[in-house]
């Protein structure tokens, strides 16, 4: 019997191997000195076009490069899919800046349709037409294969799509998922890193998923039966959206992270990161700025945990002159979907108008706590605000906890809240405490005159910070009034808005910022 088995194992390893290689060839994309009718496997041997990539099916381990410093002009569809491990990657050779690959009108310049396992690095990508219309830069889609898997952007450039500035369904990078005929379809595994998407209509990167029998509005549909899953957006700059910057649906546990956005929702209404039909979302150290500048105060915040949003969590990050505020928790009652477990921690908010924190529609058991809000000479807004979706739908926000907050008062705060189960619990003014809220039994107040100490640059603060490095300056000195114990507050997340480990005294510190050492 030991030499039967001796002998099955390698011949058992033998069987298994030939299925974990792959023969993986890497093809050459030359639009100036390439032919079609070459070999497409050597620099000297290379394709020319869009064309031929299309009609070729691509198999485990394949890349796909195209001359850098060149540019091509239609819509890149590839075939075939990778494996895991073994990804089919488009990227580039030789010097120069990265290959532009232009649409000019067309639906979309790259499309990945049915496909898994797709890896696009240090790519251009433009898709602006004569005329507005229905178009992305890329659009990710699966409906037949049910789930598509292993799929990443890293390094592209998204840039100039001239979309329809109020669509959810037009601008930068789509990701479209539409189950068919009763089956369920969803992404499983998409990493968007270190990308760039500028000067985009309608949004910067959206997410939506559809089955039969959702709603005929494809912008109000809410999909729950098949959440996408290992979703992460990450290390991302998005400028100049003509609406939302980021817009996440139907997600299970996605992240988005590290990201820096600035004039996100610059032609119509939109808050900068807006998350529908989610669970468990992490929005973690983005800096999100100038939201909405060119509009109203309705929407236009950094952050929106909307339609069905449950386990939100809004942490770390540094929101600053937004227009619509830092944080917009929503529920429109008549989508019959439930919102609630919002946190909303270790943010910095400065000079951000109209609101600092709004709770709309049929909102439960939020926590905002311990966040540092600076309100500049000459501002006048909500500090927390709370009520109905609109005014003839009823159902007001329940359970809001307003605890351990810092807020840096020069302007003019109030409160407009009407929800049920409302604290406030050791918060603390520098300046003019507003009046309306609920009462705060532990609230601190400090008058800049006499606590100047932690007010080292009260005029100045927003304009000197340059990176979150300076957020620093934030720190409450031990002598100040802000130094007393606030609230110990369980699963606080462990560190402050710069990452210093909360522990002892720290734990109950007010603020984003832990306190300088007695």
């Amino acid at each position: 019997m030991l030499r039967t088995r001796l002998f099955l194992l390698p011949l058992a390893l033998c069987l298994i191997s030939p299925l974990q290689s792959f023969a993986a060839t890497t093809f050459y994309i030359d639009a100036t000195q390439g032919s079609d009718t070459s070999t497409g496997t050597t620099p000297e041997q290379a394709w020319s076009s869009l064309a031929k990539v299309n009609d070729h099916k691509f198999t485990p381990g394949d890349q796909i490069l195209f001359h850098a410093g060149q540019s091509w002009t239609g819509t890149l569809t590839p075939h075939g899919s990778g494996a895991t491990g073994s990804p089919i990657t488009v990227s580039s050779y030789g010097d120069g800046a990265k290959p532009l690959l232009k649409g000019e009108g067309a639906g979309e310049t790259i499309m990945l349709n049915e496909i898994s396992y797709w890896t696009l690095r240090g790519l251009a990508v433009t898709n602006h037409g004569k005329t507005v219309g229905i178009r992305n830069g890329i659009m990710i889609h699966v409906s037949a294969a049910g789930v598509a898997s292993g799929i990443s952007l890293i390094d592209v450039a998204v840039s100039d799509v001239n979309g329809e500035v109020g669509s959810k369904s037009s601008g930068g990078i789509g990701i479209m998922a539409w189950g068919k005929n009763g089956k369920p379809a969803h992404f499983d595994g998409l990493l968007i890193d270190h990308c760039t998407v500028e000067h985009v209509d309608g949004q910067g990167i959206w997410f939506h998923i559809k089955h039969d029998g959702g709603s005929s509005d494809p912008d109000d549909d809410i999909e729950t039966k098949q959440l996408n899953t290992n979703v992460r957006i990450t290390g991302t700059t998005i400028l100049d959206t003509g609406r939302n910057a980021i817009f996440l649906r139907s997600t299970e546990a996605g992240s988005i992270d590290h990201n820096i956005i600035r004039f996100a929702s610059a032609r119509t209404h939109g808050n900068a990161i807006c998350i529908v039909g989610s669970k468990d979302t992490i929005i973690r150290e983005n800096e999100v700025s100038f939201t909405g500048v060119h509009q109203g105060g309705g929407e236009n915040g950094a952050f929106d945990a909307d339609d069905g949003a449950q386990g939100t969590i809004i942490e770390y990050n540094w929101s600053h002159d937004n227009n619509g505020g830092m944080a917009n928790i929503v529920n429109d009652p008549r989508k019959h979907t439930e919102n609630s477990g919002t946190i909303v921690r270790y943010n910095l908010s400065e000079n951000d108008k109209a609101r600092i924190v709004s709770f709309g529609g049929a909102v439960q058991n939020s926590m905002v706590y311990n966040n540092t809000i600076f309100v500049g000479k000459g501002i006048a807004q909500h500090l927390l605000e709370a009520g109905r979706f609109v005014s003839h739908v009823p159902g007001n926000p329940e359970g809001i906890s307003f605890f351990n907050n810092v807020i840096y008062n020069q302007g003019s705060l109030d409160y407009d809240i009407n929800a049920t189960r409302v604290a406030f619990d050791a918060n603390c003014f520098f300046g003019k405490h507003p009046s309306g809220g609920a009462k705060d039994a532990h609230i601190a107040i400090a008058d800049f005159a006499f606590d100047k100490a932690a007010m080292p640059i009260a005029d100045s603060i927003p304009d000197s910070i340059k990176d979150r490095k300076g957020i620093a300056i934030y720190r409450i000195p031990p002598s100040s009034t802000c130094a007393a114990p606030g609230l110990a507050i369980a699963n606080n997340g462990g560190r402050d808005i710069l990452g210093a480990v909360l522990s002892g005294e720290s734990l109950t510190a007010r603020g984003a910022v832990a306190p300088l050492p007695r």
